[in-house]
């Protein structure tokens, strides 16, 4: 019940210096939040509250602003995302882990999301799109190295992995040159 209080009283603080315009003690008060208690924050503020408070926490302190989000959820957090630009999205995807950013992008209007894709790192943005590629059919499923994008499409989508047993399993729905197997990962990592 403490925690709620608290919660309460945070809630409670952040709304009135939003009514009087305070934006240093504001953000003062959010930086010194959990993500998870920002997260609850968030949901119980009025749209154009929950709006102001975030785009001040993400304009100033992104990282902590994003995994706020990510305690939100997907389609919440990609609700407060969906009014920015593709270029600060893009930039704030990259302070969270790459599940967490696919789960985002995955909610956010089709030409934003591939916007998105497209600014992001080369890097960052084939881990965020093998991600919203995963094929359910094979969990912990891996893009082999080795298989070219078709000129059709961007990414390869072939699912490949080890088996607890040791043996390789493809699953191929391209024309790459899929015929090897990936690497196999050692115990440790």
């Amino acid at each position: 019940m403490a925690a709620q209080r608290r919660i309460d009283l945070v809630l409670d603080s952040v709304k009135r210096l939003l009514r009087i315009g305070a934006s240093a003690n504001l953000l003062n008060l959010l930086q010194k939040q959990h993500p998870a208690d920002l997260a609850q924050i968030f949901s119980e503020l009025p749209d154009k509250e929950r709006e102001a408070a975030f785009s001040l926490l993400a304009e100033r302190n992104g990282r902590l602003a994003m995994e706020a989000i990510s305690e939100l959820g997907p389609e919440a957090g990609a609700a407060l995302l969906a009014t920015r630009s593709a270029e600060e999205i893009a930039k704030l995807a990259q302070e969270i882990p790459s599940d967490d950013a696919a789960a985002l992008i995955d909610y956010l209007p089709e030409e934003l999301s591939a916007a998105v894709l497209d600014l992001m790192r080369p890097k960052e943005s084939g881990v965020v799109e093998n991600l919203l590629e995963y094929d359910e059919q094979t969990p912990s499923a891996r893009r082999s190295p080795s298989c070219r994008p078709t000129a059709t499409s961007r990414w390869c989508s072939t699912s490949t992995s080890w088996t607890t047993a040791g043996t390789w399993l493809a699953s191929s729905r391209c024309a790459g040159s899929c015929s090897s197997p990936p690497r196999r990962r050692s115990s440790g990592s």
